[in-house]
């Protein structure tokens, strides 16, 4: 079986000190820097066996005691095949792994759980134009960035929406996922997810 840290686990490098950052639950686990470069190598590529070939007689048992503290977090997964993951170490540089990008202020609904409507009247107008987001997606493609969520007030409600998606599809080749709040462009290639949004609201639709 080979060994992949799961994806929602990511191995961090501080000025520092290391971490292991869980996105689901927001937790952290600090680490040493051995124990750091032995999750890099957590890829999907290896079996635990290769993986014990790195170490000495004396770190064998110090490594296989982290995969089982690794296992107990839920943060391993095991696999019949290969199935490798990139870590940013092993990313172009620059490198930048996500961009939640909040892409107006513009929106049809008045949730309750949202500070949108609170400066809803105040950001009116304030939103960047076409020619800007296209030059912040020239910034994002020069930064490799890997995944993008759109989010606001409601993406769908600037006119120029399609076209912005459709730049980035087309030339920004390294963003692999966008995350939409609604599910406008049936006909996009199957990379992208689409979420349609659900929340308690003063307006229910």
């Amino acid at each position: 079986m080979f060994l992949k840290l799961k994806d929602n686990f990511r191995p961090i490098a501080h000025d520092d000190y290391f971490e292991l950052f869980d996105n689901t639950t927001i937790t952290e686990y600090r680490l040493d820097e051995q124990q750091y470069d032995l999750l890099l190598s957590i890829n999907g590529t290896k079996s635990q066996e290769e993986i014990l070939s790195d170490y000495d007689e004396t770190s064998k048992p110090i490594v296989k005691t982290f995969l089982v503290e690794l296992e107990s977090i839920g943060a391993l997964k095991k696999l019949e095949k290969t199935h490798p993951r990139n870590f940013p170490l092993n990313q172009p540089t620059p490198y930048l792994e996500a961009i939640l990008w909040d892409i107006t202020s513009l929106c049809n609904l008045e949730c309750a759980h949202c500070y949108v409507s609170e400066y809803y009247n105040e950001a009116r107008g304030s939103d960047l134009s076409t020619d800007e987001v296209y030059a912040v997606i020239d910034e994002m493609e020069s930064m490799n960035v890997r995944d993008v969520s759109l989010t606001g007030g409601e993406p769908f409600m600037r006119k120029d929406i399609q076209k912005i998606i459709k730049l980035v599809y087309n030339d920004t080749k390294s963003v692999e996922h966008w995350l939409l709040m609604s599910k406008i462009l049936p006909n996009i290639s199957q990379n992208w997810f689409f979420v349609v949004p659900r929340g308690l609201t003063k307006n229910p639709f």
